[in-house]
């Protein structure tokens, strides 16, 4: 196993590493090569709206063009809103304006920040289980809190003040590189945002049990309490002629590939451990049957000797 183990981490260190993925589909050179600096604002709302305001200075003769032909940039700022594989979640009624060399685009993300313990929880920066490599591609990326509220947490890579986390990214660049591989990594954060004297606290257990998605785990939780309920069900029985022991080993290779199967598709590990990722995950699906397996098989071999009791 630990062979095993080691053989894991090796190969996960030479793997290649996915290209970062722009966290705004409409600012900087993600939009448009010729965008030479954006900034961009999120403003939350106490309904868990988010209002956003991208402003992107654009070169010449592209403004020019863009102002002359407002259909043509707003198709091209459709199409970037149409990317669901990264925000905003739900744009609604974009408007796009292009004066004096900038363009601007507003449009309102509708009910994407979360109401948790009487928090809003933005969840835009981090990639709620999957594996992902957000950069801030403007050259300012500011989240604000509604009217009254301020910022509860510490937003990785952030400048937090005024009900504000600031971030200093990289719209465009003139080197060889693009932009999205030179701008920072805020790493899988939450912004989270409120009020009151116990916010802070609140707020890290929230920042905490949020990536848990407990909607989601929790239905995966009644399918497994469901089997281990029909299973003491049928030891219980009256005068059962299944054996027990074949019984707990059953259930043992059933929870095997039913964990493997939902960490496959939803993974979660707490950030910062890199390679040992998938390893320590791996570990963790082959010891989790193996012990409940284990346990039921305990139990039912210390049943076997006494006859079954209604």
């Amino acid at each position: 196993m630990l062979a095993l183990v080691a053989l894991l981490v090796a190969a996960g260190g030479v793997v290649a590493a996915p290209p970062p993925t722009p966290v705004c589909a409409i600012c900087g050179e993600a939009f448009h090569e010729d965008v030479t600096a954006t900034d961009a604002t999120l403003q939350v709302r106490e309904n868990g709206d988010v209002h956003w305001r991208v402003e992107n200075e654009v070169a010449d003769p592209t403004a020019g063009e863009w102002q002359a032909n407002p259909d043509r940039v707003e198709s091209l700022v459709d199409e970037a809103l149409n990317d669901r594989s990264r925000p905003p979640a739900d744009p609604t009624d974009p408007t796009v304006d292009v004066e004096d060399g900038t363009l601007t685009v507003e449009f309102v993300d509708r009910g994407v920040a979360r109401q948790r313990l009487g928090l809003l929880v933005v969840p835009y920066l981090t990639g709620e289980g999957e594996t992902n490599r957000y950069v801030v591609n403007a050259d300012r990326f500011v989240v604000a809190a509604p009217d009254g509220g301020r910022i509860v947490n510490d937003p990785a890579g952030a400048t937090v003040g005024d009900g504000r986390a600031v971030w200093t990214g990289v719209a465009t660049t003139e080197e060889d590189r693009a932009a999205a591989w030179q701008a920072p990594r805020p790493d899988n954060t939450y912004v989270v945002t409120g009020s009151g004297a116990t916010a802070g606290t609140r707020s890290a257990v929230v920042t905490t049990l949020e990536p848990l998605d407990p909607g989601l785990y929790g239905r995966y939780g009644l399918g497994l309490l469901f089997v281990a309920l029909a299973t003491y069900g049928i030891y219980r029985l009256q005068g059962t002629r299944l054996p027990r022991r074949s019984v707990a080993g059953g259930i043992g290779l059933v929870a095997l590939p039913y964990v493997a199967g939902v960490a496959a598709i939803h993974p979660w590990w707490p950030a910062g451990i890199g390679a040992l990722a998938w390893p320590l995950l791996g570990v963790a699906v082959a010891l989790l049957p193996a012990v409940g397996g284990g346990v039921l098989y305990a139990r039912a071999a210390a049943a076997d000797g006494s006859p079954a009791r209604g």
